[in-house]
């Protein structure tokens, strides 16, 4: 009895930090569609506005900051080829 007591206070442990552990992931890196709805605007400002093509570039990061107010915590990152 009390064997399978402490099992499940263990799961339960782990299960609390894997919880905490996605939480702090979300709030940290942000909001999924915050991020794609950013992504979205990077690349239309990237092919419409700076007429610099699809294919020159190389990778768009956005990142989260501690600080500020929505939406102007967003960082991005656009990596050309060259």
């Amino acid at each position: 009895m009390k064997k399978k007591w402490l099992i499940n206070v263990f799961a339960l442990i782990i299960f609390l930090g894997v919880i905490i552990y996605f939480n702090y992931q979300n709030y940290r890196l942000g909001e999924r569609e915050d991020r794609e709805e950013l992504l979205v605007a990077v690349m239309f400002d990237i092919t419409e506005i700076e007429s610099i093509s699809k294919e020159d570039v190389k990778e768009i990061k956005v990142f989260r900051q501690d600080a500020g107010v929505y939406p102007f915590y967003f960082n991005t990152l656009v990596r050309l080829n060259n």
